[in-house]
């Protein structure tokens, strides 16, 4: 009896000191958590995970792949696991738990890890690996066009990886953070497709390319013929291996839709896409015009009835008032109803630039962006190139106005950037000029030039946008149609002055509004000589004069009908524009040229006396030449 009340006295102690502990001699995945909290023991387990997602080495039939198990869904769910070893020697009655205490001093209680993969994403993975690492195409095999024939191509067998094995394999390895190296089995197995199936398809593809094709309506018909334009240019020959393996011959519909295109001027009709109109500061849709239009898909069904034929004729599926790909409604679902911003900037009439800036207004006019879609200057306009009749006009390189093709378009980009600007669109990207011009509002203007200085805005609105341009010989107007509640905001820059206007304010309107600081950090401009050996050394002309640079502060506030304000700020800076005087070699600074001397000879006396009737001319030399 007493070494029962000790043994009950010492099993009393000694739960009490575990009472909320993990009971002693419990682990998971190898980790003791023995006298550990529920929460110490879930940490240990989740730094057991971590250890579980560091990167492993796969070998694929010898070849090594590092994988991040995280791309697996590797998973420990810690806290379920550490709630289970807490409960070790907990459940049941005194007895019981007596009983567990016993075994606890002699016997350890392990508890696998609970480790949970995404076995989608295994087989994702796998076969990825049979085609990059493997080289396998589950789709070999199949039918190519070698020119007007058709070729059958019989697969080879294929090394795939063992999926009966695999799986167990990958689990197991990622599962023990000891394992490093994992490498899972594969095995050689046949094709999916079979020679016969091949030579079938084969057939079939001879037969739709043994001639041409007659499809027939009442009053007209259409030949398609056996060429690279036709039949040949849509040819579909695809591999599937679902719901069997098979290789189905087929016809692409758009490919094969230019081969109808004469049947509409046979019915003398054509289609006509609805379009939005700009005229001044309205934009109104004009609606499509139906005309006939050939059921594409359903005509390749009556092509290939028509090639088992003799005549190789079959009927043309004609549908003769057929809606135009846009339709009136399809634009006014986009709700580009009202001017939203307009900007205006002047010019000089009738220099080259005037000519690059009515060619990119042109090539810009009447774009649509979609919600969500970006615009790119020079991905929509392309590289200016005298071939799209560009001229050379003024660019800014190295604080120096220089001739280059296609120069002069800034003026464009900063009556754009101005329309994104006052419009509250998400500007993306765009760049300022380095040197001030009075003609572009200062701070609010943008430069451009191909390739890489580029202008990008996204229309992050709910509706479209549609961009129109105007232009004489002396201005250029920006003008975007969308949707602002009728908000308008009409802006110019002229004289030298910026002046913003809102014509309408709109209802439950995005409200823009902008300002430029004065200015500050100026900067002076420095000189730079450049050397002309035509020149004297005492003569220098000035073929640039200087100005000062400077910053200022610029300020965009987006106020949106439901009262959320947000206020974007940028810094422009403007470089010191340099004095470039043109000098003799010899007075660029730090010339190492020395300036030319000249020697003038004295002139000597007359050796023979003139006549007496003459006086005698006095005998003067000049100066000397010096060097400065």
């Amino acid at each position: 009896m007493a070494l029962l009340l000790v043994v009950a006295g010492w099993y009393r102690l000694d739960r009490s000191s575990y009472h909320a502990r993990v009971a002693r001699n419990v682990s998971v995945a190898g980790i003791d958590l023995g006298g550990m909290s529920e929460a110490n023991a879930s940490a240990a387990i989740r730094s057991y995970e971590d250890s579980l997602l560091a990167a492993r080495t796969i070998v694929v039939d010898d070849e090594s792949v590092i994988l991040e198990p995280a791309t697996v869904g590797l998973d420990i769910d810690e806290e379920e696991a550490a709630a289970e070893a807490f409960a070790v020697a907990r459940a049941g009655g005194w007895f019981q738990q007596l009983r567990d205490w016993f075994g606890s001093l002699r016997n350890e209680t392990i508890i696998a890890a609970p480790v949970t993969f995404d076995d989608d994403s295994i087989e994702d993975l796998f076969l990825i690996w049979e085609t990059e690492v493997l080289g396998s195409d589950l789709g070999a095999g199949g039918v190519i066009l070698a020119g007007l024939e058709p070729q059958p191509v019989y697969p080879d067998p294929i090394r795939r990886i063992d999926r009966t094995i695999a799986f167990e394999q990958f689990r197991e390895g990622l599962a023990d953070p000891q394992q490093a190296e994992i490498e899972i089995a594969t095995a050689v197995t046949d094709a999916p497709l079979d020679a016969a199936t091949i030579d079938s398809a084969v057939v079939v593809a001879e037969t739709l390319l043994a001639g041409p094709v007659t499809l027939e309506a009442d009053d007209g018909s259409v030949e398609i013929t056996v060429s690279e334009l036709d039949i040949a240019k849509a040819f579909l020959a695809e591999t599937t291996l679902e719901p069997a393996p098979a290789v189905e011959i087929g016809l692409d519909p758009e490919l094969l839709d230019p081969a109808f295109a004469e049947i509409r001027d046979v019915f003398a009709a054509e289609f006509k896409d609805a379009e939005f109109e700009v005229v001044g500061d309205i934009v109104s849709i004009i609606p499509g015009v139906q005309g006939p239009r050939v059921n594409s898909e359903l005509a390749i069904e009556e092509i290939f009835i028509a090639i088992e034929t003799p005549e190789r004729r079959g009927r043309l599926p004609l549908d003769r008032n057929a809606d135009p790909d846009v339709t009136a409604a399809d634009l006014e679902e986009l709700q580009v109803n009202h001017l939203v911003s307009s900007f205006s900037t002047y010019h000089d009439c009738c220099a080259n630039r005037v000519v690059n800036i009515h060619l990119m207004a042109d090539s810009v006019h009447e774009t649509l962006l979609l919600p969500g879609e970006t615009f790119s200057l020079n991905g929509h306009v392309g590289e200016r190139t005298s071939d799209k009749g560009y001229l050379p006009a003024g660019t800014i390189i190295d604080g120096e106005l220089v001739d280059t093709v296609g120069g002069g378009v800034s003026q464009f980009a900063t009556t754009l950037y101005n329309a994104v600007f006052w419009g509250g669109y998400e500007d993306i990207s765009h760049k300022p000029h380095s040197l001030y011009f009075s003609r572009y509002p200062e701070g609010i203007e943008a430069t451009v030039n191909w390739p890489n200085v580029d202008l990008e805005f996204r229309n992050d609105r709910d509706t479209a946008l549609l961009i129109a341009t105007e232009y004489t010989d002396t201005s250029l107007t920006l003008k975007f149609f969308g949707e602002n509640g009728g908000r308008t905001v009409r802006g110019e820059q002229r004289g030298g002055v910026t002046s913003i206007n809102v014509t309408s304010e709109g209802t439950n309107a995005l409200i823009v509004d902008g300002s430029v600081s004065g200015r500050y950090g100026f900067t002076s401009p420095s000189t730079e000589y450049r050397a002309d050996s035509s020149l004297k050394p005492e003569s220098q002309q000035t073929i640039q004069n200087g100005r000062d640079g400077w910053s200022v502060n610029v300020t965009r506030t987006l106020t949106y009908p439901d009262g959320t304000i947000e206020t974007q700020e940028w810094i422009t800076r403007y470089v010191a524009q340099p004095t470039i005087v043109v000098v003799h070699p010899c007075k660029v600074p730090g010339a190492t040229v020395a300036c030319p001397t000249t020697t003038v000879p004295t002139t000597p006396p007359p050796t023979t006396a003139p006549p007496p009737t003459t006086a005698p001319p006095p005998t003067t030399a000049p100066p000397p030449t010096t060097t400065p």
